[in-house]
């Protein structure tokens, strides 16, 4: 049983962060699997919900050899 949930306000409901007091927004939000989250679940309140993809940060550009090239003599 892991102990975290991904969560987001029923429709029409609204619920606050009880970290932070704030409202939960529509894009939900991963919060302690305490009491106060499996009441609001089974209330309703809330939904779970599987959490989003994590984004994978894009790779850096190739940049060229920062040593300075040798001039060859023919």
């Amino acid at each position: 049983m892991t102990d975290r949930v991904y969560v987001f306000p029923a429709p029409g409901r609204r619920v606050r962060d009880p970290a932070t007091g704030l409202p939960i927004g529509a894009e939900g939000l991963d919060m302690p699997r305490d009491s106060f989250a499996l009441r609001r679940i089974a209330d309703g309140d809330l939904v779970l919900a599987a959490p989003p993809a994590a984004e994978t940060p894009p790779e850096p550009p190739a940049t060229e050899d920062p040593r300075p090239r040798r001039a060859t003599s023919r």
